[in-house]
């Protein structure tokens, strides 16, 4: 236990969180409509495919730290059960994730669509995490 948060529990999460992402943005889901709305290709340079390992590396210590944050937060709140860690994560979602993602549609002028695939993943994301802390 680190500061009361199960830390094998965050460790397992952020596995699983990568491969919702992995999921979400393949072409089975959502990849197709991402490429197309970012206007990425799919291909990568030689230099890309060498350090690609670090942006994989860097975005599951990002999710570590989010998911951590959600187990502390879930802890200092006294939150209990799996409907009412749901229902912590989805308003934590709401209030940083989603309302982060709107200043890209309003100020960046981002597709919506867009903004709405990159934050479902991260929804989903948390409330998986928030289903595997309430059991664990």
């Amino acid at each position: 236990m680190l500061c009361n948060v199960n830390i094998w529990a965050v460790i397992v999460s952020a596995v699983v969180a990568m491969i919702i992402g992995a999921l979400w943005y393949s072409k089975v889901l959502f990849g197709s409509t991402w490429m197309a709305l970012t206007g990425w290709t799919g291909v990568l340079s030689t230099e890309e495919k060498k350090s690609i390992w670090k942006s994989y590396l860097i975005q599951f210590i990002g999710t570590i730290v989010m998911i951590f944050i959600l187990a502390r937060l879930l802890f200092l709140s006294g939150t209990q059960g799996v409907m009412y860690s749901m229902i912590m994560a989805f308003w934590l979602w709401l209030g940083f994730t989603a309302t982060f993602a709107l200043g890209a549609v309003l100020w960046e002028k981002k597709p919506l669509k867009l903004a709405a695939i990159n934050t479902g993943s991260t929804l989903v994301s948390l409330l998986v995490a928030a289903i595997i802390l309430a059991v664990w």
